[in-house]
């Protein structure tokens, strides 16, 4: 077995990368995920655990068990067990026992580790989750070094992950371009983007994204049928936004790319449904636009090349406006195939 495909994490920047960071979405138990500290830290001493593997059970000294552990997640991070991520699917009370979804180990082998308690990145939900699993971010500013943000490889396809900012409860930004409270991740290092989705199905939305002149682009998708939104991407020194060429039919809402640096344009877009985005101040094009991409309500104002540039494929623009930038507003390209339509 492994964790749940409906686990759910929480990040924040009052977390720790050692604590247990999430429950099971839909679970019987008492979510200890969406608080700063653990529920119970199993340290040894003043609690202490063993295996007791033939029933995928942990026997617990010095804290009682009850029903409202269930679908917690415990990280073991010492003893002589296996360290990773365990659900905790039942408790037998009268042993004070819990039941993981799988051994963590030989009989007798020692526990330390956490149960509750949010993690303290990005990097360490996304190193645990499985496939269709959901991170929440809560607003917060989170620094990325020599490192990119991509969901784990073993993922089955389709797979519909999910990582989401917050403000104060969970949702509360979804539609909502209410920049002052999202989380932001700042590029302190490198020169990676600072996303790069290449999962099918997966959603990004609701971040700010810095790329500090560390960052090629905010975002880098290649996956099939992405979805970005409220996305805010600047500092990036290639594009701020990217699905590339090896992606198809992903969509695009409510983000901006604002201010990238050196000749970087706003978005480069491949195969994909735009709406409501706006591209400004980028040392370069607003919207490079190759393949079938249709925008609808974007807006391409004060970049220092063209607001709009087609480069190949079927483009439809609708209800655009692009105003003050340093090249043409709307440019269909040479290269073009198929007819590009431009409306309202």
């Amino acid at each position: 077995m492994a964790l749940n495909p409906a686990e759910v994490w929480e990040v924040r920047t009052a977390g720790s990368d050692s604590n247990g960071g999430a429950f099971r979405s839909g679970g019987t138990g008492t979510d200890r995920s969406q608080q700063d500290t653990p529920h119970v830290t199993i340290d040894g001493t003043t609690v202490a655990a063993t295996v007791n593997n033939a029933t995928n059970q942990i026997t617990i000294a010095g804290f009682t068990v009850s029903a409202a552990d269930v679908h917690n997640v415990l990280q073991i991070t010492g003893g002589t067990a296996t360290a990773g991520f365990y659900e905790i699917t039942a408790v037998d009370t009268t042993n004070n026992r819990w039941t993981l979804d799988r051994s963590a180990g030989t009989a007798a082998q020692t526990v330390q580790g956490a149960m509750g308690g949010a993690l303290a990145t990005i990097s360490k939900a996304l190193g645990a989750m499985v496939a269709l699993n959901t991170v929440w971010v809560k607003n917060g500013s989170y620094t990325l070094s020599n490192a990119t943000l991509t969901p784990p490889t073993n993922n089955s396809s389709p797979n519909v992950n999910v990582v989401a900012g917050y403000n104060s409860t969970r949702g509360d930004l979804d539609d909502v371009a209410d920049w002052g409270n999202f989380p932001t991740i700042t590029k302190s290092a490198g020169t990676e983007a600072i996303w790069t989705l290449s999962n099918t199905g997966g959603q990004i939305r609701n971040f700010i994204l810095d790329g500090n002149g560390n960052a090629t682009h905010g975002i880098n998708s290649t996956a099939s049928a992405s979805h970005l939104d409220n996305i805010r991407a600047t500092g990036c020194t290639t594009f701020g936004i990217l699905v590339s060429s090896g992606s198809t039919w992903s969509i695009v809402r409510r983000c901006r790319a604002t201010a990238n640096a050196g000749s970087a344009g706003g978005f480069s877009l491949f195969n994909s449904h735009v709406s409501g985005c706006r591209s400004d101040g980028n040392p370069g094009v607003g919207f490079t636009l190759t393949g079938n991409v249709t925008l609808t309500r974007c807006i391409a104002d004060a970049n220092t090349s063209h607001g709009f540039n087609t480069t190949g494929g079927q483009t439809n623009l609708h209800s655009c406006v692009a105003y003050i930038n340093g090249g043409d507003g709307f440019r269909i390209g040479t290269t073009t195939s198929y007819t590009s339509t431009c409306t309202n």
